[in-house]
């Protein structure tokens, strides 16, 4: 039977050997001894760079999905383009004035951009009704929150995300959905989505309202910090919000990340 590749290369590395008197294989000079190690050295650093080609094409991939799943959600919804790209960004920023590891801040990122992705399940004409929500229509807008959980749940690295995204709309009370959490109960990063998401929500136009300046939207955060909003996370907002997004700053590549840890 032939041997694999990768064997019948690492054998070759000791090469060439000379045998002693007691019938072991030697190295036959320290020349022989640099020679194998650069081999080695050589065989590592090809399948290092193979390796790092292929977690770049899968980082590439992975991406573009995610990115696709965010353009999906704007698209039934003409009025909120860029929503969920902006709730990214400010949700990175609030997260980063909270000092919390990297890790979570990337969490907070990636959560904030697909936090909508529910939406896709409910239908354009509830999501885009201009007048007030009959009960039934507010039902289903709120299961938005499980379709969107359910969705990214089955995606592998995604499941952490998925948590934060069933939570971003509890209340800090406890009268939010989908379970009535409260207080430290609902993730932190569903509390920074929250609140980032409300805040972009009030100073957007929608089809049901007109938008609110960002001074009134910050007045709101402030009105509800204790009954909707945990008041650390509102604390920090108000320090960071709102903010320009620069240009070259890529918020999807950076969430991106955490897949990859």
């Amino acid at each position: 039977m032939a041997r694999p590749k990768a064997v019948t290369e690492t054998r070759d590395l000791a090469m060439p050997l000379s045998s002693g008197d007691d019938g072991a294989s030697k190295p036959t000079s320290s020349d022989d001894i640099l020679l194998a190690y650069a081999r080695l050295h050589d065989l590592l650093e090809r399948e290092r760079a193979a390796n790092e080609e292929l977690r770049r094409r899968l980082q590439q991939a992975y991406v573009g999905t995610i990115e696709m799943l965010a353009d999906a959600v704007e698209t039934k919804d003409a009025y909120t383009h860029g929503h969920c790209r902006r709730v990214s960004h400010y949700a990175r920023l609030v997260a980063r004035r909270m000092d919390l590891p990297d890790r979570e801040v990337k969490l907070a990122c990636l959560a904030a951009l697909l936090h909508d992705v529910g939406k896709i399940g409910v239908t354009d004409a509830v999501l885009n009704k201009p007048g007030r929500l009959l009960p039934e229509e507010r039902l289903l807008i709120q299961s938005h929150v499980r379709l969107g959980h359910d969705l990214l749940e089955s995606v592998p690295g995604l499941r952490e995300v998925a948590g934060a995204v069933l939570y971003h709309h509890e209340w800090y009370d406890g009268s939010g959905y989908p379970d009535g959490l409260s207080g430290d109960a609902i993730p932190r990063v569903a509390r920074i989505v929250g609140v980032v998401d409300a805040f972009c929500a009030m100073i957007d136009t929608r089809s049901y309202k007109p938008a609110r300046t960002p001074d009134e939207a910050r007045d709101e955060l402030r009105r509800c910090a204790g009954t909707q909003f945990d008041p650390d996370v509102v604390d920090a907002a108000l320090e960071v919000l709102p903010a320009p997004i620069e240009s070259g700053e890529d918020d999807l590549a950076y969430a991106c990340g955490l897949l990859f840890e």
